[in-house]
């Protein structure tokens, strides 16, 4: 059965968490506040992102975001100062950053992979990540733009059906009457 944008993504995230034998993936959205917010999580990697939830520019999601394309860690740096110091303590191995892009190639969230073995983002590998990160990103744009139609199109019924005056939408061809607001039915 059909489901929703969040049941897509998670159920998506869990396909690849088990393909690609991931030990935890986080999708990060760009607000707007600049900032990238935690919106989707899996895996044991769920925890460390549920403690730091929003990644700042400076970050590694943020420097993922910036590069505009895919960032992996094969071994982590010691001393780190952001989100990675908490994926430590998970004792995660080899990190990947992958940018979600726009139509327009614009950067609108980062997804991150973390597994516990090292390296283990082969080039075959991280390929087939950024075309999965390009899949992700059309579901997610498209969701966005759905939604945006969706509160445009109750805008214009707000808007029509509040007009004290009568409104008739009719048909250029045959001038049968397609809709009227409240007032032209009273």
């Amino acid at each position: 059965a059909p489901a929703d944008l969040a049941g897509r993504i998670r159920m998506a995230m869990a396909e690849l968490q088990k393909l690609i034998a991931a030990d935890g993936i986080c999708i990060f959205l760009l607000a707007d506040d600049d900032c990238y917010h935690l919106r989707f999580s899996c895996g044991t990697s769920e925890k460390a992102c549920h403690i730091f939830p929003i990644a700042n520019k400076d970050s590694a999601v943020g420097h993922a975001g910036k590069q505009h394309r895919l960032t992996t860690f094969e071994e982590l740096p010691s001393g780190c100062t952001d989100e990675i110091r908490l994926i430590e303590a998970e004792q995660l191995q080899s990190l990947a950053y992958i940018p979600i892009r726009s139509k327009e190639k614009q950067t609108f969230g980062v997804i991150r992979i973390g597994s516990r073995t090292p390296q283990q983002f082969s080039p075959r590998l991280r390929n087939v990540l950024e075309l999965i990160g390009n899949r992700i990103a059309v579901a997610i744009e498209n969701a966005m733009l759905q939604e945006q139609v969706i509160k445009s199109e109750e805008k214009y019924r707000s808007v029509f059906n509040n007009d004290p005056n009568p409104i008739f939408i009719i048909s250029p061809h045959t001038f049968q009457i397609l809709d009227t607001n409240q007032t032209a039915q009273d």
